[in-house]
């Protein structure tokens, strides 16, 4: 790989690989026949927290 990725990216690559490899590829061909959008696998992507990282709050803001 042509990225430097530490151990918690190299485990993110891994994770979204396998959710690709098990859900998005054997699903995709039929979704593209029936000009559907994947409404279903993005959810589930979702629930598996990659759509957004987690915001946190670091510090207070002052008015």
């Amino acid at each position: 790989m042509l990225l430097d990725l530490n151990d918690d990216e190299m485990m993110l690559v891994e994770a979204v690989s396998r959710f690709a490899e098990q859900k998005l590829a054997p699903a995709m061909p039929e979704y593209l026949h029936r000009h559907e959008f994947p409404a279903q696998l993005v959810e589930a992507f979702g629930e598996l927290g990659y759509l957004a990282p987690p915001i946190t709050r670091t510090s207070q803001v002052q008015a």
